[in-house]
């Protein structure tokens, strides 16, 4: 089975940005769905490539069959990962997403092969100073296979952050046992 590289950062961190432009380079690469119970956002038609949008009934069957290795409320509406759709990319190549930090131990716990980046956000106009304060002295229960400084660029991508990931995805081995 093939990795899952998990993305953590503060919100506003370029994580999906990262995301997408590293599958974009990378060989049979893709995004790992998550399950929601929310309804689709009708200005954003890529988000089927996201999410495994279900009802409250149709999670509860999942859940109930054991399928769940995690599921989480947010905005009165439920996240999950679905140890079969994980199971599924990852047969068929590296699989990305971002994921909050409490999810990590239950995907290892179910033996998923992961690699955990940790997103870093370098000059954002949208981070205030407090928030990027909280930001720097923010630690996490966590050790990071990769700390990804992602740097706001007015003109573009930030290319070395890109390539850095796509390097790391090529390279990232999972530890056995």
């Amino acid at each position: 089975m093939h990795p899952f590289i998990c993305l953590i950062g503060p919100s506003g961190a370029g994580k999906t940005t990262l995301m997408r432009e590293a599958i974009a380079r990378v060989p049979n690469a893709q995004i790992v769905q998550s399950v929601t119970t929310r309804l689709p956002r009708a200005n954003d038609p890529d988000e089927a490539r996201w999410y495994d949008f279900v009802s409250p009934g149709e999670l509860l069957l999942r859940k109930e069959a054991g399928r769940l290795l995690s599921c989480l409320e947010y905005a009165h509406h439920f996240y999950a990962f679905d140890r079969a759709l994980i199971e599924e990319t990852l047969t068929r190549g590296i699989g990305f997403q971002a994921v909050v930090e409490s999810v990590l131990p239950k995907l290892r716990a179910a033996g998923i092969p992961l690699a955990c980046v940790l997103v870093k956000p370098i000059g954002f106009p949208e981070r205030n100073a407090t928030r990027t304060i909280a930001d720097a002295e923010r630690t996490y229960d966590f050790v990071p296979d990769l700390v990804l400084p992602h740097r706001y660029l007015p003109e573009g991508l930030d290319t070395d952050a890109i390539d850095t990931l796509v390097h790391f995805a090529r390279t990232f081995v999972p530890p056995t046992g």
